[in-house]
Order: C-alpha cells, then structure tokens, then sequence
C-alpha cells in the first residue's frame, strides 16, 4: 500500500508537509501534517475511489460550519488528494476500550455519539430522501473538549 511519504516526496505540492504520524485506513493513505506551520490531514484515495473522494468533500463543504466535522480546505482532484482540518482529540473506540474509563463517562460519550448522528441525520435529509452515514464506526470519532466529532465521510 501507498505511504504518505510518498505523496509528500514525489509531489511538489507536498513537497512542504512535515509528516508527523499517519493513521490506519482501509482503503486509503491518511497522513496528519503540518504544511506552513499549520496542522493539516492529507487523505491520499487510491485511482479507482476518486467519487468517494468527491463525496467526502462535498459531505464535508455542506456540513462543516453546522455539524462538528473537519473542514475541508482543498480538494485536489488531479493527485486524489483532500486537505482538512486536523481536529484534535482522542479516538472514541479507545476511550470506550479503556478499562480506565467509567461505565457512566462510557454511557455519556456512546449518548453523545448517538446524538451526533441523529443531527447528522437530520442535517442531510431532503424531500428526495436522506444520507446515510456509512462507515459509522467508532474509530470514526474523536472527543475533543467534551465535544463529539465525527470524521471520515468517502461513504
């Protein structure tokens, strides 16, 4: 599988970014950077999935401002590129799989995720229907400052 290090190496474009860890994905490169001093994530999709690469960014462009999900600042259709926001936080799934954390802290972050995709949900609907959040794993969300974010849209 492709690297992040090799979009950062053989693309001029990137050729700024400062790779500072990159983070699993099924299907595509994902990389957390730092391009002029500002923390960015760089989703690198593979040829053959560049509509989920349009459909993540215009779920995104649509619902950034209302909902809590990462502001897309570029897509570059020419590498199969999206550049957005780094939102920092911790990865639901690993709070809820700490034995650390307390049954009542793992009730009301499970509510909170909950919540979170009913707005979704209600954001999205339209006379013709509604979107479906696909993929709505819990390592599709991070809790930063008591607050749910939801990351990951290509489907």
């Amino acid at each position: 599988m492709r690297e992040i290090k090799d979009l950062i190496q053989n693309i001029e474009k990137y050729n700024m970014a400062k790779l500072q860890t990159t983070f699993e994905s099924k299907k595509n490169t994902v990389g957390y950077v730092v391009i002029n001093n500002q923390p960015r994530i760089l989703k690198w999709f593979v040829p053959g999935l560049k509509h989920n690469m349009d459909t993540e960014y215009d779920v995104l462009k649509k619902g950034y401002a209302e909902l809590s999900m990462p502001t897309p600042l570029e897509k570059d259709a020419e590498n199969n590129v999206l550049i957005l926001s780094y939102i920092i936080g911790k990865n639901v799934c690993d709070i809820l799989n700490d034995e650390k954390t307390s049954i009542e802290e793992k009730k009301r972050i499970t509510t909170q995720v909950a919540e979170w995709l009913v707005r979704f949900h209600d954001y999205y609907i339209t006379e013709e229907g509604f979107r479906i959040r696909g993929d709505a794993s819990l390592r599709n969300f991070l809790l930063r400052k008591g607050r749910i974010w939801g990351v990951d849209f290509e489907e």
